[in-house]
């Protein structure tokens, strides 16, 4: 009774300061911050796919749904609206001796943005928690198409078993607003205890903030400007 099995033993320990330990604190963050905000204790029962015919029959057919690029899309402010409109006045805050508060120093231009998360290979999926919106019907069922029901748990449940994300949209800015500036004051904590007080090279600082501007962007996905509300939506989420 006094001898426990100890499930690390045989594990490589990675050092306080490395990398590898400092983007494993990231992901912690990351992970917490989602859980959160992000994930809902109700969701709906069942999520729904406005399509038009052509779009239902092949979904049906081959019992597939297409998830689309981001950087593909007909709207582009489906993607820029977090970065310019919520991140960008954040990451322009000053501390109280004036200096930049956050590892980023601002907001690039649109065609910068892309040219950088294009690389990610982001692909969504957009649904609705209620099959009676009428401008879904309009733009994306052509007003005579169809919205397809996918349960709710089922669906999470196959994009949980592929790490993929299922998320609701938040539409409210002051949340946006928290989730954003809660993950930066957590990577600044993080390379403030981590990094700060050690030698590290460039190489290792750029690793870190990759990974961190990797995270950003997937919680940004998760926001849309509150004119947008009404549609409900929700997205499969594959980076």
């Amino acid at each position: 009774p006094f001898l426990r099995h100890n499930q690390n033993v045989g594990r490589p320990r990675r050092h306080y300061g490395s990398s590898e330990a400092v983007i494993a604190a990231l992901s912690r963050s990351y992970d917490s911050i989602w859980k959160k905000y992000i994930e809902v204790s109700n969701p709906p029962t069942t999520l729904y796919h406005y399509c038009r015919h052509e779009a239902f029959c092949s979904i049906v057919r081959g019992g597939m749904l297409r998830a689309s690029d981001v950087w593909c899309m007909d709207d582009q402010t489906e993607i820029t609206y977090a970065l310019q409109d919520v991140l960008g006045p954040i990451v322009a805050e000053r501390d109280g001796s004036g200096e930049e508060k956050y590892y980023l120093r601002g907001v690039a231009r649109p065609e910068v943005i892309k040219a950088v998360c294009s690389t990610w290979c982001t692909h969504i999926a957009c649904l609705s928690a209620s099959a009676e919106v009428p401008s879904q019907w309009k733009d994306y069922a052509g007003c005579t198409g169809y919205a397809i029901g996918f349960d709710q748990h089922a669906l999470g449940k196959w994009c949980a078993s592929r790490n993929i994300a299922l998320l609701p949209m938040n539409y409210e800015l002051s949340v946006q607003q928290k989730i954003l500036r809660e993950f930066l004051e957590s990577e600044r904590g993080i390379e403030l205890t981590r990094l700060g007080a050690k030698e590290v090279g460039a190489a290792t600082v750029r690793e870190v903030r990759s990974h961190a501007n990797k995270y950003l962007h997937s919680l940004t996905l998760s926001m849309k400007s509150e004119e947008w509300h009404r549609q409900q939506e929700w997205r499969i989420l594959v980076v």
